[in-house]
């Protein structure tokens, strides 16, 4: 299955419980991994926790492999 960015735009995640990890897309060009905040409806700084603005694309996190 191919894991493909969503523009905040189109859609924001919809996390079963009140966060789910994603990889965040900024304006700028930097990616990194965070959190989306099914209450507050925000991304969060995977590292320190800080919500962050200037989001443009987001995705979920690609399944883990599968090992024999």
């Amino acid at each position: 299955m191919e894991v493909k960015w969503i523009s905040v735009d189109d859609r924001l995640p919809e996390p079963e419980y009140l966060q789910e990890q994603v990889i965040i897309h900024f304006l700028d060009g930097l990616v990194i991994s965070g959190w989306f905040d099914k209450e507050a409806q925000r991304f969060k700084d995977e590292h320190d926790g800080v919500y962050v603005s200037e989001v443009e694309h987001w995705m979920p996190l690609p399944a883990a492999p599968v090992t024999k």
